[in-house]
């Protein structure tokens, strides 16, 4: 068992070092870095990107520069130059834009199912972050989709659901649409992502949090709305849509989570079913059901292998509706940072990561929701915080204490604005590690450091 922990331990060193960039690091005194994406606007082109140093960075480089090209193969010039210095920030916002954001490899949305794009993982966007030290390039990463990064990973395919790190976001569907765009009030409160449903399934996110609403007078097949609250965000219509799209393309799992049912539902079972047969209707050739073979399984015990192409998973947190719909299977159990204040986040995911706390989830598949709410953000004389300072606020919190020991233990996390951190590139390099020394180790034993 001694040796199988140093194993743990040792692995666990090498991911947080690592974790932070997908390119190789020369040396363990260079700083890994690499970009995100600023939550401080609801539109994807008029975001700006953002260079990241990584932890632990002792040498810095003497400047960093981001290019629409790679610059290790091409002379164009930097979009930025940032010089560094020690007490520069560990997050520095550029004035570089995302811009018009177009997929390589065939994965935009509009002409996917004309032309079936490649799948594939780690491809670079136009978007390349370079440091460098006496003018000698010392780290290279990329802005970067990832359609296909569980199907195509043949280690991953036996592995329950419970063992993985999987990305999720919160309010998955709360973005700007072309419908709801000129809504002033969305545009203050309501918007809790700058990326659709489709951009975030490219970019690698896996789990969806919808909260879902009815409304009685709206035409046949749109009484069911994408909610925020008590604001209505956009028809579920063409969300399911686009995830069947999707999964059929991509043969990923995809993890949809209806949590809450806000409006409309109290004492209406019907609507209920009518929400059910709805999904069943859009999604029946994606969607995998329970049956003889699994019907004694929990949803998180699943694999790919079992699965098959059926990589859509649907759970739903009523449990009239689970006893009577072999479609549906049981939420994960949540945990919410919520109604935290900032101040309390460290200790909450020390004990919730840990398994300190009697409530720490162990053996199943759990949701650590990252998120929080107007009431913790407010303070006393200044004015209240919109969603995207909310989240740039809590993400540059949490995703730093992802990035060690803790990440091994996590199962779903789910972000606002997810594109401000690197929480893919982590779920993704923490999966690899730890589903590798799994099979090297049957009794695995993860230990705090």
């Amino acid at each position: 068992m001694k040796g199988s922990s140093l194993v743990v331990i040792c692995a666990t060193l090498i991911l947080a070092l690592s974790v932070f960039s997908s390119q190789a690091i020369l040396s363990p005194a260079v700083c890994p870095v690499y970009l995100t994406v600023s939550s401080y606007s609801i539109s994807v082109e008029d975001s700006h990107i953002i260079i990241n140093f990584g932890p632990g960075c002792v040498e810095f480089p003497d400047w960093v520069g981001i290019y629409r090209q790679n610059p290790s193969i091409s002379n164009e010039p930097p979009l930025a130059y940032v010089k560094t210095s020690r007490n520069i920030s560990r997050q520095f916002q550029t004035d570089v834009k995302f811009g018009n954001l177009q997929f390589p490899w065939g994965w935009e949305e509009e002409s996917a199912l004309k032309n079936p794009p490649k799948r594939g993982r780690g491809i670079c966007l136009n978007l390349f972050v370079a440091s460098y030290k006496n003018n000698q390039l010392l780290t290279l990463d990329c802005l970067k989709i990832q359609p296909a990064w569980m199907s195509l990973e043949k280690q991953f395919a036996d592995v329950p659901f419970r063992q993985f790190f999987i990305p999720g976001t919160h309010c998955a569907a709360c973005h700007v649409t072309k419908s709801n765009l000129k809504n002033g009030l969305l545009k203050k409160i309501g918007f809790l992502q700058n990326f659709n449903i489709w951009q975030q399934m490219v970019f690698g996110v896996r789990y969806f949090d919808f909260s879902i609403g009815f409304q009685s007078n709206s035409t046949a097949g749109k009484e069911f709305w994408i909610m925020n609250g008590n604001l209505k965000i956009t028809p579920l219509l063409n969300v399911l849509r686009t995830i069947r799209k999707f999964v059929i393309l991509s043969h990923e799992p995809i993890f949809m989570d209806f949590y809450e049912f806000p409006l409309g539902f109290y004492n209406h079972p019907e609507r209920h079913k009518k929400l059910i047969k709805l999904v069943i209707q859009e999604l029946s050739d994606v969607l995998y059901t329970k049956n003889a073979q699994n019907n004694y399984l929990n949803s998180y015990d699943l694999t790919l292998e079992m699965m098959k192409r059926k990589t859509l998973l649907l759970m739903y947190n009523d449990l009239e509706m689970l006893k009577e719909y072999k479609e549906i299977w049981p939420s994960w159990r949540r945990h919410s940072s919520e109604y935290l204040k900032i101040s309390e986040l460290s200790e909450f995911m020390k004990n919730l990561f840990s398994k300190k706390s009697k409530d720490s989830p162990n053996g199943i598949g759990w949701v650590f929701s990252a998120v929080q709410g107007y009431q913790t953000s407010y303070q006393s004389n200044e004015k209240m915080k919109e969603p995207g300072e909310r989240a740039a606020e809590i993400n540059a919190k949490v995703i730093p204490m992802l990035g060690g020991p803790w990440s091994w233990g996590a199962n779903v996390v789910s972000l606002d604005y997810f594109m401000s951190t690197n929480l893919v590139d982590i779920a993704i390099h923490t999966n690899q590690n730890k589903i590798i020394n799994l099979r090297q180790n049957n009794n695995m034993t993860v230990v705090e450091i």
